[in-house]
């Protein structure tokens, strides 16, 4: 079934996966300019409720899927001084901006896709994807690979922008992400076309219950959802038994 992004049909697996790397090859050196701009700088309080969702241990090997330029990685790898950090994403240049910002012997750098995550040393013990599920090709198989790389009694954090439908202001939020979010990547950075795919890749994002159900498909369980910032996103959390 195809999606519209860009005013455009994108049909096949490959069209949206070439897509999203264009995008965020586009955006990476301001990318988190543009978020602080956006969200107002509460993508900070965000990212900080969803590692402490986390809960890591000393010693957790952790995932940072679609780790983007190091936001959520910085904050984990002050909690895991002899665990070791996966900072795993398919765009070279939002992995570039990574290493530049986590400076630790105990992170490996993975240009990889969610849905064909590499062997790692270690099974994971915590898993965490802060903004990025929208952007994966096929959600449902990202899912079963990070199940796949978990061990025993793992856990999994996702922190996602519900479509407005799913928050206590559809309306406002809506003509937020319809016209604003655009017009401000084309007067600020002169890139309206990276942010008229993050527009259009958030009204098509999944209810809440559609996300759970996804979460159960791929073997998780315990699944909790907490809605933030009167539901224009949501903080899920699941785990491997």
């Amino acid at each position: 079934m195809a999606n519209t992004y860009f005013g455009e049909e994108i049909v096949t697996p490959q069209e949206k996966s070439e897509k999203v790397n264009t995008v965020f090859s586009n955006v990476a050196s301001y990318y988190r300019f543009m978020n602080n701009v956006m969200c107002f700088g509460t993508h900070h309080v965000w990212r900080n409720n969803a590692v402490m969702s986390l809960d890591c241990r000393a010693s957790d090997h952790v995932l940072d899927l679609a780790c983007g330029t190091g936001d959520c990685g910085e904050l984990i790898i002050k909690n895991i001084p002899h665990g070791h950090l996966y900072s795993v994403d398919p765009c070279i240049q939002m992995l570039q901006e990574c290493q530049q910002k986590i400076i630790a012997s105990n992170t490996s750098f993975i240009q990889a896709p969610a849905e064909a995550l590499p062997d790692l040393d270690n099974k994971i013990d915590k898993a965490i994807i802060c903004f990025g599920i929208r952007n994966f090709t096929d959600p449902a198989l990202a899912l079963k690979s990070v199940y796949e790389k978990m061990r025993n009694g793992g856990k999994v954090v996702i922190l996602e922008f519900n479509p407005p439908v799913s928050s206590q202001i559809p309306s406002t939020y809506s003509n937020y992400i319809r016209n604003v979010l655009p017009r401000l990547g084309k007067k600020l950075v002169g890139d309206e076309y990276s942010y008229q795919y993050l527009s259009d890749s958030i009204q098509k994002e999944p209810s809440p219950e559609n996300r759970r159900e996804c979460l159960r498909q791929a073997g998780f369980e315990m699944i909790n959802y907490l809605p933030l910032s009167l539901g224009i996103l949501g903080l899920f959390e699941a785990y491997k038994y």
